[in-house]
């Protein structure tokens, strides 16, 4: 058992879980930011008997979808209701999280720590047949994460247990293969149309060509819930929100909180007006500003300053955020 596990272990990819080492300090919502939508997503998650069991969640890059996907990843954790979680990175190259080629294993890996009558099942499976690993992505899941599940199912009924049934798949778009992209989401509603798959999947993505395409799809659509990071949420509220709380967290923890704890209209309102502005519904405009601030190098009242004053050329979505990085790595 402990020889198979490792096998499993050695094709699936250990650091794209929400938990991983690998992503220490992974960015997640502010408690009093992304209510809404975090609440929308946990509806979904706990309701009953829905055709819509996958959650295309779409936006932006920085709009803060990685953050929200950690947010809950963990809750679902927390209420045992998390079968695995996969964050997509492309610049982990060479580990499986850039290319999709583990996401699968992965799931079957994670599966026999959040199931636990699962792991003798997914371990016999791979004991009968160790070539299952290299597998395509659609028999991998069909004869390895689908039929586990479906007997560790019947099994939890016997002894009426609830069984964890959330897959979060995050960041689609950054896969390296525009063809991959396409077939995880294609391969996700087969799993559906299964009657024995209790799972739903929550997936994040920038709206990319390809992965639009897949989502429109006849097979794909009847089981889809899209939500779009619009203006919907309000993220100016949430921005100023954050920006607040960071700004009241340098006055305690800098090492001049002496100095700053004397100035209580610093930031001044006119000040986060800006910063929320130039956000842009952007959170990485934001969270890039506060690490740069809070830097325990300088004076924080002296770099904000230096952020107000920085001026951009052309008005698109980004020229704030690509006239900020300009600064700082210059």
């Amino acid at each position: 058992s402990t020889e198979l596990r490792k096998v499993l272990a050695d094709a699936a990819c250990l650091s794209a879980g929400h938990r991983s080492e690998e992503r220490y300090d992974a960015p997640k919502c502010h408690p009093e930011t992304r209510i809404a939508v975090i609440e929308d997503i946990m509806s979904w998650v706990n309701a009953k008997d829905i055709q819509e069991k996958m959650m295309w969640m779409s936006g932006p890059a920085g709009a803060g979808k990685s953050s929200i996907a950690q947010t809950v990843a963990e809750r679902c954790h927390e209420e045992n209701k998390l079968v695995s979680s996969f964050f997509f990175s492309r610049t982990a190259t060479g580990t499986g999280r850039d290319d999709g080629t583990k996401l699968v294993s992965t799931i079957a890996y994670q599966m026999t720590a959040s199931i636990p009558s699962a792991k003798k099942l997914v371990l016999g499976i791979i004991e009968e047949n160790e070539a299952i690993l290299t597998y395509t992505m659609e028999d991998q899941i069909r004869d390895l994460v689908l039929m586990s599940l479906k007997k560790a199912t019947e099994l939890c009924y016997q002894t009426c247990l609830s069984i964890p049934y959330v897959i979060i798949i995050d960041g689609l778009d950054e896969c390296n293969n525009p063809e991959i992209q396409s077939r995880i989401v294609k391969m996700i509603a087969s799993v559906l149309l299964e009657p024995s798959a209790r799972l739903c999947f929550l997936i994040t993505s920038r709206p990319e060509l390809e992965i639009r395409a897949a989502f429109d799809e006849p097979l794909v659509r009847q089981f889809c819930n899209k939500v779009v990071l619009d203006n919907h949420y309000n993220p100016d509220k949430d921005i100023e929100t954050f920006l607040q709380s960071e700004f009241a967290t340098i006055k305690c923890a800098h090492v001049l909180f002496s100095t700053l704890s004397k100035e209580p209209t610093w930031p001044s309102e006119e000040n986060l007006r800006t910063l929320v502005e130039r956000s842009s519904g952007q959170f990485i405009y934001a969270a890039t500003v506060i690490k740069y601030i809070k830097d325990n190098r300088d004076d924080p009242r002296e770099r904000l300053k230096t952020i107000i004053a920085i001026r951009q050329g052309e008005t698109t979505p980004y020229s704030d955020l690509d006239a900020l990085y300009t600064y700082i790595l210059s």
